[in-house]
């Protein structure tokens, strides 16, 4: 969930917007429903956890204001590629 919410805001940011790519966002966190209404803090959890990810690889908020324990999930320093279109 924490991906696909990254994903959407990177989306927006970059002003990407198709519809197929909107529709897939909406059908994978609707599979989220149930969980979500069992503990409705895991939507703010996820999209915190999204946006710092994403405020990461935008460069917008350097990686030492992650605690240890808030660290995302990949390595801190991505391999650098050469730019390629995001979405075809």
């Amino acid at each position: 969930m924490v991906a696909e919410i990254g994903s959407a805001f990177l989306c927006a940011h970059t002003g990407i917007s198709k519809p197929e790519l909107e529709t897939n966002t909406t059908a994978y966190l609707q599979s989220w429903i149930e969980t979500l209404k069992g503990d409705p803090r895991l939507i703010v959890s996820a999209a915190a956890q999204a946006q710092r990810a994403v405020d990461m690889i935008l460069g917008t908020q350097p990686e030492e204001q992650f605690q240890d324990s808030e660290a995302p999930a990949f390595p801190p320093h991505p391999p650098q590629h050469p730019p390629q279109e995001l979405c075809a």
